[in-house]
């Protein structure tokens, strides 16, 4: 089953058998295909070979962008690939948002997941799924990832050729939530958990959950996610990104230990581009000062870009400082925990919203629902659903305004390259349509 381009669709409770190679046509079947599409609702379906021996590929996203997708509570078995998530599926150079599996059952699979960027030859930052696979809840059994993996004779469990991610497990619980060998994959405990398949993933259909309720629990949502965020605007870099910038770059020589002590006061919480600016003032910060920020921010050694400035260095960090560095690959951060708890609760914004517009858009009882999709769409604020709206806006007869809306969208957001290369391509398709 193919689908492209289709944005709200609703796979539940159905039987994908990966037939194998169609010769001619394809070199290896698969069960469905979401083609740059984005607010999909994919749960309990049952992705599988015909046979017990591995093959096909049970689940393909490709492109589905930056917006809180959830592939939830779906069983796959005897495939060769369980689910391949392909090319842009996660937020440009952020660690907050993007495509996450949960809860999901992979029994006998060559590799259960597979991440492939959408270029081999230029891995960009929007190649990969979300940086947080589940969340650093204590004590909350709803928090972590919940997957199961294979378990015996097979190649990896997530086979990671893009950017980095965190994967958050129960504490307590069967071997098969460890993912193992999982690349470019730190896996962390959630202290206090403990997984039980009915409680940690509870069904999320026939609840007979309504509008309203589904509103307030999607209001609830955001509540939360607003107070995480507050928080981590209060510590992120001292609290003011632009005025720590500005030290580093001012700094001088003379200078180097009094601005390494103000970047360790302010870890683990210093952000990206303040970690970069400080790895390239070298005159300043020598490679001791550079790798005591660095260890103390542990999201570093994730970066594959911050890795490739340090080897960049006019005097090479001597290896066993690198090694120090590096070991931030297999910890996590206070601010790391928090950022997972926002993407915890953004997520459930998205899933709170994609339900509300399913429940809107059938209803065909009310002819003033299609206005409240467009108020949803305009409320929701991701550069996603604003293409959603600016099309809506489109059929419902209302071709300025899509265009306005359109044409708002790169003041909206930062779009970096490839957001913008999509941008174009999205805003010339609303033209000749």
């Amino acid at each position: 089953m193919y689908l492209g381009n289709i944005d709200f669709a609703s796979i539940k409770r159905n039987d994908f058998e990966a037939i194998g190679e169609v010769p001619g046509l394809n070199a290896i079947g698969y069960g469905l295909y979401l083609d740059a599409s984005t607010a999909f609702a994919i749960e309990e379906n049952y992705f599988h070979s015909p046979t017990s021996i591995r093959k096909g590929i049970g689940l393909i996203i490709n492109e589905a962008g930056p917006d809180n997708n959830e592939v939830y509570n779906n069983r796959f078995e005897n495939l060769q690939n369980g689910s391949i998530a392909q090319g842009y599926n996660r937020q440009s150079g952020g660690s907050v948002d993007g495509l996450c599996y949960k809860c999901n059952d992979f029994i006998n699979n060559a590799t259960d997941i597979r991440i492939s960027p959408r270029s081999i030859r230029q891995l960009t930052n929007s190649d990969g799924i979300a940086y947080h696979q589940g969340a650093n809840i204590p004590g909350d059994n709803l928090a972590p990832a919940g997957n199961t993996f294979t378990t015996t004779s097979n190649l990896k469990d997530i086979n990671n050729t893009c950017n980095w991610i965190i994967y958050y497990r129960h504490h307590y619980g069967p071997a098969s939530l460890l993912p193992n060998p999982a690349d470019l994959t730190t896996n962390y405990q959630v202290f206090g958990t403990t997984y039980n398949k009915t409680i940690s993933c509870p069904s999320r259909i026939g609840t007979g959950t309504g509008k309203e309720e589904t509103r307030l629990a999607m209001e609830g949502a955001e509540s939360q996610a607003s107070d995480v965020q507050s928080s981590l605007d209060a510590l992120i870099d001292g609290g003011s990104t632009p005025e720590l910038h500005q030290e580093v770059i001012n700094s001088t020589p003379d200078e180097g230990l009094l601005l390494r002590n103000q970047l360790l006061a302010d870890s683990p919480y210093l952000s990206d581009t303040i970690l970069k600016t400080s790895i390239n003032k070298e005159e300043v910060l020598n490679n001791a000062m550079i790798r005591d920020v660095l260890v103390a921010n542990p999201q570093s050694a994730k970066s594959a870009q911050m890795v490739e400035m340090i080897d960049g260095r006019i005097v090479p960090m001597t290896d066993e400082m690198k090694n120090e560095v590096l070991s931030g690959q297999t910890t996590t951060s206070s601010k790391e925990s928090l950022e997972a708890t926002l993407s915890s609760y953004k997520h459930e914004v998205w899933v709170n919203f994609v339900n509300l517009c399913n429940l809107y858009a059938g209803d065909t009882l009310h002819t003033w629902q299609s206005d409240t999709m467009g108020v949803l769409l305009a409320g929701a604020n991701t550069p996603g659903t604003r293409y959603q709206l600016a099309f809506w806006q489109l059929f419902k007869g209302n071709p300025a305004t899509a265009q306005q809306v359109m044409g708002n969208i790169p003041s909206e957001f930062t779009l970096d390259a490839g957001e913008q290369a999509l941008h174009n391509r999205y805003a010339t398709l609303l033209n000749e349509l």
